[in-house]
């Protein structure tokens, strides 16, 4: 983990509650709300907030209430927490000082909690949760639709985490029998901020394409649950790690064009697998895939998207969740799961 991954985790779930106030005035205030937005990434095309009031701010998650219903849009990472750091980096410094050089020392009561720098993940899988591609890749070594499709001695040959852009789903046929490639992706959201009893209305999961699909043959993108062994990393153990139960009616791949987000509205199926008090983990793959059907025709087939990791949040993989509190009307609370975690 280099120091500036270790500086901006200081920001965690913890600071953002702290200093909710502050942040809010900031994200809705008529004097400020324009640059804070365009800071943190959330204003424009790049938010489905619009000009609505921010109710609530944590390091991957804002809330808001629009016609008395509230939504919330999740990033799979501490995106919020990186944006804050790298665009006040000079105060941040500032900050730390003062806390390990005066405040913790002489007037903890005035410490502003940057401190502590080591105690939270590596971002490449955020704090909590993590997106990538596992894939089977040969440029020499070809192999069937049955064995590309299943964990084996040399399937797949890796996780692909890290990376600003890549392809999600898809294959590459080299003839009837044989296969070079075969890709899934894994996307995980920390939606834990929810709370167990409200219920969840409607939900879209949104995906930024980064380059314009492979259409060697027709493919739709299927959404269906993770299943991985850990919420924020990828093995390539997982690559079998998925669902069979389908999230979203089915998405043509030349849909993924670049330009704009691609939404999929989740199904009654997708709400309930929602995790109110956790992580909700979906993966991406092909119908071929999910179906079992051997592609016969063309050469390269696929999808692909932002990641996570590349700069900022315009183009970040999201997932939108409209709910209603369980006591009734619109409004934003801290669930006293997340509290009983952030202390």
């Amino acid at each position: 983990m280099s120091k500036e991954e270790k500086n901006w985790l200081a920001f965690d779930k913890t600071w953002f509650v702290k200093n909710q106030k502050p942040l809010l005035q900031l994200c809705n205030s008529f004097f400020t709300k324009y640059l804070f937005r365009k800071i943190l990434r959330i204003d424009g095309k790049c938010s489905s907030v619009g000009n609505n009031k921010i109710e609530l701010i944590l390091p991957n998650a804002i809330w808001w209430i629009d016609k008395e219903k509230v939504s919330v849009e999740f990033r799979t990472h501490w995106k919020f927490a990186k944006r804050l750091y790298f665009a006040f980096k000079p105060i941040w410094w500032v900050a730390h000082y003062w806390d390990e050089l005066i405040a913790n020392k002489y007037a903890p009561q005035w410490s502003l909690g940057f401190d502590t720098l080591t105690a939270y993940p590596q971002p490449s899988g955020g704090a909590d949760t993590c997106n990538g591609s596992i894939r089977y890749y040969s440029s020499t070594v070809f192999k069937t639709w049955s064995a590309v499709r299943t964990v084996g001695a040399d399937v797949p040959t890796d996780a692909v985490t890290n990376v600003t852009s890549y392809n999600f789903c898809g294959w590459k046929r080299i003839s009837d029998t044989e296969f070079a490639n075969h890709i899934r992706g894994f996307f995980h959201f920390d939606t834990s901020s929810i709370g167990d009893t409200d219920t969840i209305n409607s939900s879209t999961i949104s995906l930024y394409p980064s380059t314009a699909p492979d259409t060697g043959m027709a493919m739709d993108v299927c959404l269906v649950a993770s299943t991985t062994a850990a919420n924020n990393s990828l093995a390539t153990s997982d690559y079998d790690s998925y669902g069979s139960t389908e999230y979203i009616t089915r998405k043509a791949n030349t849909d993924f064009t670049t330009g704009a987000y691609v939404d999929m509205a989740l199904n009654a199926s997708g709400l309930s697998f929602i995790n109110k008090t956790g992580v909700t983990k979906f993966c991406f793959l092909s119908n071929k895939d999910l179906d079992n059907v051997t592609p016969n025709v063309g050469t390269w087939t696929s999808a692909y998207s932002y990641f996570a990791d590349q700069t900022g949040t315009t183009n970040d993989p999201k997932l939108v969740v409209n709910y209603s509190t369980a006591g009734g009307g619109a409004a934003i609370v801290i669930p006293t799961a997340l509290l009983s975690r952030i202390g």
